[in-house]
């Protein structure tokens, strides 16, 4: 019986779960629904006013546990403001000026 079709299929899965990790990072594949993005080098736009309130979770692209989470309450603004190249994570009350070796970074709601 020739097994290197179902090897094949193993295979192809394995890279395709790596490939997904490098492009995206840990980050961006954490649990929680992304809010807002930030990418060096883009405007990643105002922060957004959310409507629920809850925990909102900071991660860099490598982070599989959060820089931070903060309560916000609905009506508070979060993601990220960037002035003269140095770039803030906002959320409600928090403010958290990010290094600048930081390529991506992701605010995300992970609950009420």
């Amino acid at each position: 019986m020739n097994s290197i079709p179902g090897t094949f299929r193993y295979v192809s899965a394995a890279l395709f779960a790596f490939a997904a990790f490098g492009l995206g990072g840990c980050g961006s594949v954490t649990s929680g629904t992304t809010v807002s993005k930030y990418t060096r080098g883009e405007d990643p736009g105002p922060p957004v006013v959310v409507d629920r309130p809850g925990t909102y979770a900071l991660y860099y692209t490598t982070d599989t546990t959060p820089q931070v989470r903060t309560p916000v309450r609905a009506g508070d603004r979060v993601g990220f403001e960037v002035s003269d190249g140095s770039a803030t994570a906002v959320a409600g009350e928090y403010r958290k000026p990010m290094d600048k070796g930081v390529y991506k970074a992701f605010w995300k709601y992970t609950k009420e």
